[in-house]
């Protein structure tokens, strides 16, 4: 597909939508890529971390005045230790607390006026203030004292006093370093400040001593009774009035961090930030970025990289377009392929930016610590081989502009890598073997790792750690291989070689059922599968899709076999009772049942295809003869209604197993096969096929049919093939043949 058409098909109405999203999805890509291949740019300082050695100076060739960020952290921390909490005193909370006191004095004048006795007057004042729980002896000193010695006003002063020093159950500021607060005094429309000591504030942990301190010490000549029934009293009636604003402690804290100047600091053009040899600090450190960011921004480098990333993604645009037939028909592959592709640029990210990854790649190339064998084996069981090995020559472009210039080694590990893994894949036929192909990987990795020992003059211990280091990274990528290719298998429906082998297994639960349901159907699928095998083998195509596509083709016959002639094991044929029409619609039925059946057990699409497609809008024509013989009781009927729905072999295998059912049928049914009456009856099946247009949608080249009939013929001429009738001798045994 050339960039005119691709151009085309993009805004083509019917195609707009796929092109579109595939486009986006690209493009993001590409910019994750970009971003991460340009960081280079951006850094005088490269990957040097804190405690580094610096291996050059680093010298600055503009005045820069910067912002010192250390310093001011520092005096903004300083100005925050200095705020103070707030919390609010309303003056109505007060107010409240001294009328429930005078309430109370009032309550005991209305008792005590009617001479009612204690054990009544406590009943009483218990039923009102039930907050107030006095003991009998305390209220019983109240009741007959309260009167006396100014008790009421004593019990109001103290209660003043608490009110005055401020009273919380507990402080539920976060802040532990302070030792005062703001009081915020709150009246109608008035509010005032002031600040208080924690010390000078009362808490419920320290109310009842400061009571009974109090009364001590202002009132000694209190009897000891009477002392308990006034601080029982208080500590009854008292409520806190402070609460704590945590929006007015949060301004008072921006206010504070507000007030503080920014630092600047000025260094003269040649200053030196780091000398060679000088510990990187974190101060140091957070200079040299800081200058960075205003100093060392490689224009033409950075127009250079874009330009290149543009052209590159011109380039794959057009290549994924060339594929989008195989992205259709796998919904989802192309988040797959793009999810790869950014878990690449991922681990090259992170190499710059993590501690981990830099020290990895302190110790080897960074193209080493990329498990490839997960991406590359996942896009090549998708896309195929093709495909895979210029997405594998793409990404190692891609790669060698995350590392810098000069030093090729991640663009040949990830091209050696990416092209010994899709020669094994191509062998591998077990899960397992998979770790075969990282074994290969490996060891190819291995030898790359060992040239560079030799040409840079690496230490033993240096080598052997990057030899450990790319094993792990190896045996990584196998095991994400391992644990998400079955997810993707699930998730594409894919028909990759491991599930396909899994399929072809005879102990597959639905093969096996049509062994025990349908045995004469089984049988003919065998040898289905093994022409169709040869055939594809021998244009090229995938044998083993092949095979597996000729075994479940007439699943849809399980329901229903008896219906069906090779199951058929008397001499009575059950479509003898019915019309023709009604017989029409059982063989027809068997196709449609057959892709519930594969749809129902996820069998692969390619497989469902090829079970769609088998007989393609061929003639029923045994049944069309029958109703041509009555003429006039079936004149409506046309041909296509005799036909197969359809559609015809769209592929190269779909064809090859619709030529296989057909040629296997036939041969089974001559009566002294010989390999002339093979040949001959192969010939005349597949020219009618040809010429009944059935063969032309499936991209089959005369070549490619011509191969298919031979290799037909040589399967069917040894299944087929006459034997010799050897004579019986008078016991009724066969004669044994000679074997001198």
């Amino acid at each position: 597909m050339n960039f005119r058409k691709a151009l085309y098909l993009l805004f083509k109405s019917e195609q707009k939508t796929d092109y579109l999203i595939i486009s986006i999805m690209l493009f993001s890509v590409f910019l994750v890529f970009f971003w991460t291949a340009i960081q280079q740019h951006f850094a005088i300082a490269g990957n040097i971390r804190e405690g580094d050695t610096a291996l050059r100076n680093y010298a600055i060739n503009r005045n820069f005045k910067y912002i010192n960020e250390i310093e001011t952290e520092k005096l903004k921390n300083e100005a925050l230790a200095k705020s103070r909490p707030v919390y609010d005193v309303y003056e109505t909370k007060n107010i409240s607390i001294t009328e429930q006191c005078d309430d109370l004095f009032d309550y005991l004048d209305s008792l005590s006026g009617n001479n009612m006795p204690v054990s009544e007057a406590k009943y009483q004042f218990d039923k009102v203030f039930t907050n107030l729980r006095l003991s009998v002896e305390s209220f019983e000193t109240m009741y007959n004292n309260y009167k006396l010695n100014l008790f009421p006003a004593r019990v109001r002063t103290i209660i003043s006093t608490i009110l005055e020093c401020g009273y919380i159950q507990t402080f539920t500021h976060t802040r532990t370093n302070i030792d005062s607060i703001i009081v915020q005094y709150i009246t109608t429309g008035e509010k005032t400040r002031q600040v208080k000591k924690i010390s000078d504030i009362i808490t419920e942990s320290g109310l009842k001593n400061f009571i009974l301190n109090y009364i001590s010490l202002n009132f000694p000549v209190l009897t000891a009774g009477r002392r308990q029934a006034m601080a029982d009293i208080v500590y009854g009636l008292i409520g806190q009035n402070l609460q704590y604003n945590l929006a007015a402690t949060r301004q008072a804290e921006e206010e504070s961090i507000a007030g503080v100047s920014t630092v600047y600091n000025e260094l003269k053009k040649g200053a030196i930030i780091v000398k060679e040899g000088e510990i990187l600090t974190k101060e140091k450190l957070l200079l040299l970025k800081k200058y960075s960011q205003i100093a060392s921004i490689n224009y033409p480098a950075l127009c250079g990289d874009g330009l290149f990333f543009l052209a590159w993604f011109l380039v794959s645009l057009v290549f994924i377009f060339g594929s989008i037939e195989k992205i259709q028909k796998k919904k989802g592959s192309m988040l797959i392929l793009c999810l790869q592709t950014v878990f690449i640029a991922v681990f090259f990210y992170l190499s710059g930016h993590t501690e981990f990854f830099a020290w990895l790649t302190a110790h080897i190339p960074s193209g080493y610590i990329i498990p490839f064998i997960f991406p590359v084996l996942t896009v090549y069981y998708i896309f195929g081989i093709q495909f895979t090995m210029a997405y594998t020559l793409i990404i190692s472009i891609f790669s060698s502009f995350f590392v810098p210039v000069g030093q090729l080694n991640t663009f040949f590990s990830l091209l050696l890598s990416g092209f010994i893994i899709i020669r094994t894949a191509a062998k591998l036929k077990r899960r397992y073997s998979i770790w075969r192909a990282g074994g290969y990987n490996m060891l190819a990795l291995f030898l790359l790792l060992f040239i560079q020992f030799l040409l840079e003059g690496w230490e033993l211990p240096v080598f052997f750690k990057a030899l450990a280091i790319c094993a792990a990274v190896n045996i990584t990528g196998i095991t994400l291989v391992m644990s998400f290719l079955p997810l993707i298998e699930l998730y594409l429906n894919l028909p990759t070689i491991f599930r396909l082998y899994e399929l072809s297994d005879l102990n597959d639960p639905l093969f096996k059922e049509l062994q025990l349901k349908a045995p004469g159907t089984y049988h003919h699928s065998m040898i289905v599968g093994t022409l169709a095998e040869s055939a594809a083998k021998e244009i090229g195509e995938n044998p083993l899709l092949a095979r597996v596509g000729a075994y479940y083709h007439d699943i849809g016959k399980m329901d229903i076999p008896e219906y069906f002639i090779e199951n058929q094991i008397d001499s009575d044929n059950r479509h003898d009772a019915l019309e023709p029409t009604l017989s029409i619609s059982i063989i027809k039925s068997h196709i449609k049942r057959g892709i519930e059946l594969a749809r129902n057990n996820r069998l692969p699409g390619m497989v469902i295809d090829i079970i769609h497609q088998h007989h393609g809008t061929t003639l029923i024509r045994y049944f069309y003869n029958r109703l041509q013989a009555d003429q006039e009781k079936n004149r409506n009927l046309s041909k296509e209604d005799c036909s197969y729905p359809g559609p015809k072999p769209k592929s190269k295998i779909a064809a090859i197993v619709f030529l296989a059912d057909t040629v296997e049928a036939a041969t089974r049914s001559l009566r002294a096969p010989s390999p002339a009456r093979i040949r001959s009856n192969i010939d005349k099946l597949v020219l009618e096929r040809i010429t009944e247009s059935e063969l032309s949608e499936c991209g089959l080249t005369f070549s490619d049919i011509q191969r298919v009939k031979e290799s037909f013929i040589l399967v069917l001429t040894g299944i087929f093939h006459s034997r010799i009738e050897y004579p019986e001798t008078e016991t009724g045994d066969i004669q044994q043949r000679e074997l001198t």
